[in-house]
């Protein structure tokens, strides 16, 4: 029995949230491809699904995408593709290698791995997707970390949550899917929690344009720049960066790291708790580096209650951290 297009992308979203990884979703509905139920990238005869951010476009595909084909082959396979860049390429041949996938003599920087051919039924294709995250999806993840890329790198929470909003707009006539994300590492591996889609920790603007509907303005971004730009002003001989080792903002002085996670809920101790915890797996990755002292902070929009203090006061002693909460002062003209 023939696999039909728009059921394979509702198993395969359905299976993912429940495996629990980051996975990249459609971000646009062209051609109503989101409203036919179209999560991921493809069209009618394939579907790819890509667990890391990085596009090839100039062959308009993801630089590693796990894809099947809806035709007379039906093949589930691994694609590593990156025309024309040579970090990309590098990076891509030695994954290849590592798991043995095949170069494709005909095109320049393309290699394929088959995982199974003649696949007539979904449940097939799912049985094959569950081989390769627990087998070469791992052994990826293990070289991406390592070569650090900056082009092909993990998903982050904010990305992933991002994505999870705009499916939710076109999924609203039936089962909505709004996870929580509890424990988060940087390839992705997450606990979820079903609960109001009104409670993520997202806020989007959205503007409908000639291809559907896109992403305009991003809080979490603003919100960003305006703390760098609030402790520039604060700190001027320290050297701030965005986005460094996938924290939202690090300041380094002379003596000390500070670990800056940007929560935008109004609840300063929902904050507190949405991003202690990654702030927790950065400690770790920067504790003695270099005879720092380190220091964790999370960002909010609100000033803190007694009780958010207190909250806090209990985290410092509890896990033996100095932990402080930053309000962003926002301006209506901070950039995106």
């Amino acid at each position: 029995m023939a696999i039909k297009i728009k059921d394979l992308h509702e198993s395969t979203l359905k299976y993912l949230i429940n495996e629990g990884s980051f996975f990249l979703t459609r971000k646009i509905n062209r051609g109503h491809k989101l409203e036919n139920g179209m999560w991921f990238h493809g069209n009618s005869f394939y579907m790819n699904i890509s667990f890391w951010q990085g596009f090839d476009n100039d062959r308009k595909v993801n630089n590693i995408g796990f894809g099947i084909d809806i035709d007379e082959k039906a093949e589930v396979y691994l694609q590593l593709t990156a025309r024309n860049d040579k970090g990309k390429i590098d990076l891509l041949d030695k994954i290849a290698s590592k798991i043995k996938a095949k170069k494709n003599d005909s095109t320049d920087n393309h290699w394929f791995k088959i995982y199974g051919t003649k696949v007539q039924t979904i449940d097939d294709f799912l049985k094959y997707l569950n081989e390769f995250l627990i087998t070469d999806k791992k052994i990826i993840d293990e070289i991406i970390e390592k070569e650090e890329n900056p082009e092909i790198r993990f998903l982050t929470s904010e990305i992933f949550g991002r994505q999870i909003e705009i499916i939710n707009h076109y999924r609203n006539s039936f089962d909505l899917i709004s996870p929580k994300i509890e424990v988060i590492d940087k390839s992705g591996s997450i606990r979820f929690r079903r609960q109001a889609l009104d409670n993520m920790d997202i806020k989007i603007t959205k503007r409908e344009t000639s291809e559907g509907i896109s992403i305009l303005d991003y809080e979490h971004r603003k919100m960003q720049n305006q703390l760098k730009k609030q402790l520039e002003l604060e700190y001027p001989d320290s050297k701030i960066c965005l986005e460094k080792d996938y924290i939202d903002l690090l300041m380094i002085t002379e003596t000390s790291y500070l670990l800056v996670e940007i929560k935008p809920s109004s609840n300063v101790t929902n904050c507190i708790k949405q991003g202690i915890g990654q702030l927790l797996f950065y400690f770790t990755k920067f504790s003695n580096k270099e005879g720092k002292k380190v220091e964790l902070a999370i960002a909010g929009l609100n000033e803190p209650n007694d009780a958010d203090q207190e909250f806090i006061r209990s985290l410092r002693t509890l896990l033996n951290i100095t932990l402080k909460y930053i309000k962003i002062e926002m301006l209506s003209d901070s950039n995106i």
